[in-house]
């Protein structure tokens, strides 16, 4: 089943035309995937038990937590509910945790899983003492992701692989602070700007692989749209590079998010499995809903592959007073999470 949260976007006609349907979508839509419009939490808390819940664009914007997401969760957390921090950030999930303090988000979630967390664990047991360019933040100086696992910065020609870990800044040394160059792709994701196109270009005559640590496209980063390593990656893909990704859509990590489910959802009676109790909270189609979203995939000119929390047998919510869709849906700027009426 696919639901929107209906108090969070304007009534165009196409939601109208649902919402005078509602009772009879109701009990369509696990068949048929059609989107269901909802005014809060409170109308589907009581059919869930675990929510896996997406960060940037659903819980917070990188600076400040969104309307209302404090009291939801809140609200989720007096229910006895199983909350699950399903994050595509490049960040481990120990950096990712202290953030996410730092931004005065209720600490109620059982586990806290980061795209990041995996890419590290597939750098230690691959590239340890290897070198890399590294697209990654501003901030780089003060991660030490790659120093951990004994991984040097390098220039494209040297490195063993790229890696996609932010877009404002490409590293190409620790030690020589004048020879990493910072870009602009946060803010314009453009490509075709000359230094992506350097390093995407050597990397590909090379045959050197690019390991990707955040699958997004774009995110609400800052209180604006901004354009993810994801991006990158899906240019060296299209250009024939070899790419190595970690985070949503994959169903790999959805799979492991599920797996951190209390035995008592995922196992209700011996011998039957089921996920029906399980939803994932996101607000993107392409990263988080996918898998058969089809129908404003098409509405929204998306791209809708048969991944996602519906490949992964789980049902999704899709948040769209703000996030990634807000500006196409055309949403009042003061809509906000609630689980009242």
């Amino acid at each position: 089943m696919f639901v929107f949260s209906f108090a969070m976007i304007s009534q165009g006609y196409y939601l109208r035309k649902l919402k005078k349907s509602f009772d009879h979508l109701r009990s369509l839509s696990s068949l048929l995937d059609i989107p269901i419009p909802i005014k809060g939490l409170h109308e589907i808390v009581n059919n869930y038990d675990v929510f896996l819940l997406d960060q940037f664009g659903v819980l917070h914007d990188g600076i400040k937590p969104m309307n209302g997401v404090n009291e939801a969760l809140d609200y989720l957390h007096s229910l006895n509910k199983t909350t699950i921090i399903l994050s595509n950030t490049a960040s481990r999930s120990k950096i990712a945790k202290k953030r996410y303090a730092q931004l005065g988000l209720p600490s109620h979630y059982t586990d806290f899983i980061t795209s990041g967390e995996a890419s590290s664990q597939y750098l230690h047991d691959n590239y340890r003492g290897k070198k890399c360019t590294w697209i990654t933040w501003s901030s780089y100086s003060k991660d030490k992701t790659l120093h951990d696992l004994e991984i040097q910065a390098a220039d494209i020609r040297d490195a063993d692989f790229l890696f996609l870990h932010g877009t404002q800044t490409v590293v190409n040394s620790f030690s020589k602070e004048s020879l990493n160059k910072p870009t602009n792709f946060f803010a314009d994701g453009d490509v075709t700007h000359p230094l992506i196109e350097e390093i995407i270009s050597i990397r590909i005559e090379r045959k050197v692989p690019a390991i990707c640590a955040n699958m997004d496209l774009t995110a609400m980063a800052y209180g604006q749209t901004a354009y993810m390593p994801g991006r990158i990656m899906k240019e060296y893909e299209r250009r024939g590079g070899r790419v190595i990704s970690f985070g949503k859509p994959m169903k790999e990590l959805f799979d492991f998010a599920i797996s951190k489910a209390p035995s008592s959802v995922l196992n209700p009676s011996p011998g039957k499995r089921t996920r029906r109790r399980i939803i994932h909270v996101g607000d993107s189609l392409h990263h988080d809903i996918a898998g058969r979203a089809f129908i404003l995939a098409f509405l929204l000119s998306l791209p809708f592959p048969f991944i996602g929390a519906h490949a992964t047998g789980i049902d999704s919510l899709l948040i769209t007073a703000h996030g990634v869709h807000s500006k196409v849906l055309h949403l009042p700027e003061d809509a906000s999470i609630s689980h009242e009426e």
